[in-house]
């Protein structure tokens, strides 16, 4: 139970002792980008075949294989340690969910979107093509 001349909860809300909003809208951004790069992956999953089945489960092996490496990172070679780093998305998600914006962090979004929609579109159009 809360002291007695605590503020209620939703006062604590939008004042100095409550929510940190720089963080938490970051955190959403990094949900967001996270979203769309997964939602490009599944895209991608899909064009490439014509099974549903086949594509969800594509798609969630491309998906959680740079999601899962970064609960890994003690288990890899120091020597490929940091292209492991820049490739896991947890740590590019870690950052954003902390309230930094970095450039790194949202080109490293942005790519793997763009090359998860340009292997779709790609991919549709050597289907139309043959």
């Amino acid at each position: 139970m809360s002291a007695p001349d605590a503020p209620p909860t939703l006062v604590r809300l939008f004042t100095d002792t409550g929510l940190d909003f720089g963080p938490a809208l970051c955190g959403y951004f990094g949900l967001l980008l996270l979203g769309s790069a997964l939602a490009a992956i599944g895209t991608a999953a899909s064009s490439l075949t014509s099974n549903q089945i086949v594509a969800f489960l594509l798609a969630l092996v491309v998906g959680m294989f740079p999601y899962a490496m970064g609960f890994f990172l003690e288990k890899v070679p120091t020597g490929i340690l940091p292209l492991v780093q820049y490739l896991a998305f947890e740590t590019h998600f870690d950052n954003l969910a902390r309230g930094v914006i970095d450039t790194r962090n949202l080109v490293f979004w942005a790519s793997v979107a763009a090359a998860a929609l340009h292997v779709a579109v790609f991919s549709l159009e050597r289907r139309r093509l043959s």
